[in-house]
């Protein structure tokens, strides 16, 4: 039986979701995969932290979350590191880092992953900014320690993008993709093509849960611009960063625009893109109409498609409809099979 112990940096509703999973797959996991996974420590911006090396009672943390502000004075468990004391001094395998998104620096989840790298600790994130970043220079350093750096959950969710390339398509290269990889914006376009106005269709993706309270980094193209990068970075083996993409958001769209596509018979996507060409990689976001045979076209409400473009396989496309919360969380156990199968 492998047991592996985990720190968590960052506990939102991915983190949260996560310590349900684990404890609904228990005994699923010990008996398919021969695995057994314990948290040590959890650190969250609001709440306070958690040390506890024999394991933290998560269904404990679970319950009582919703009813306070802060990890309680009572629980044993109570830390004062800070999330960098934390990865370096606490037992763990496997640092899971939860931090909420910085695209502009990748902070502070590029220092936590470094840190943790630098620690002797595998590394999962999912948290795309230090990927889209600093790729090359995490891999390097990954390799380096002898440690694995996983991401899946960094680009759609749980589908695994990353995991089929490198484990499914051997000898295949990238020669560039094509994608509708932001859920916020996709949702507004398709409910503005029923006829709602662009404050309409924002109103009811936050109503539902799809949009942040502050959606401008989807809006303006700012969270499909670091997934571009994170792609490119990864399966293209490039080094580029957000503001190395062409970006524009959806902001100047309003419902004429896509009645007017409508009646050209396409439909109007925010499209992540990038290509090789003798000049370097080329890579856009932009709102484009596309026609209605296209396989992006069909993404509807908060799903996600990719296509990929390889050498030997052709175009390969990948759907994603409609994920949750529970999709980004499996993305993470997901990684941590992969470790359990390559690792241990």
């Amino acid at each position: 039986m492998i047991h592996l112990r985990l720190c968590f940096i960052g506990f939102g509703h991915a983190g949260q979701a996560l310590a349900r999973l684990l404890l609904n797959q228990k005994e699923s996991l010990a008996r398919r995969h021969r695995c057994r996974f314990s948290v040590t420590a959890v650190a969250t911006r609001s709440r306070g932290g958690l040390v506890d090396a024999d394991g933290i009672d998560l269904e404990r943390v679970l319950e009582n979350i919703r009813s306070r502000n802060r990890f309680s004075t009572q629980d044993n468990s109570l830390s004062s590191l800070t999330p960098t004391e934390m990865i370096r001094t606490v037992p763990a395998d496997v640092v899971v880092e939860m931090t909420p998104l910085n695209i502009s620096t990748g902070e502070p989840a590029l220092t936590h992953i470094q840190t943790a790298l630098s620690a002797g600790r595998h590394v999962i994130t999912l948290n795309k900014g230090p990927i889209a970043r600093a790729y090359r220079k995490l891999r390097d350093l990954a390799e380096s320690s002898g440690k694995r750096l996983l991401f899946e959950g960094t680009v759609m969710d749980g589908f695994p993008v990353f995991n089929l390339v490198r484990e499914t398509l051997p000898g295949c290269r990238i020669l560039g993709f094509r994608g509708v990889l932001n859920s916020t914006t996709n949702f507004i376009l398709c409910e503005m093509e029923q006829g709602k106005s662009f404050s309409e269709a924002l109103a009811e993706a936050r109503r539902m849960g799809i949009a942040e309270a502050d959606p401008d980094q989807d809006l303006d193209g700012w969270d499909a611009a670091a997934k571009t990068a994170a792609l490119i970075n990864v399966l293209m083996d490039s080094s580029t960063t957000p503001e190395k993409v062409d970006r524009e958001g959806i902001r100047r769209l309003d419902t004429e625009d896509l009645e007017k596509a409508g009646r050209e018979g396409k439909t109007v996507k925010l499209v992540c893109e990038a290509r090789r060409t003798d000049d370097g990689i080329q890579a856009r976001v932009a709102p484009v109409p596309l026609v209605l045979s296209d396989p992006l076209a069909r993404t509807e409400g908060a799903s996600s498609t990719l296509t990929l473009f390889t050498d030997l396989m052709g175009p390969v496309t990948l759907t994603e409809e409609n994920p949750g919360i529970s999709q980004t969380a499996y993305a993470v156990l997901s990684d941590l099979l992969t470790l359990v199968r390559h690792i241990y």
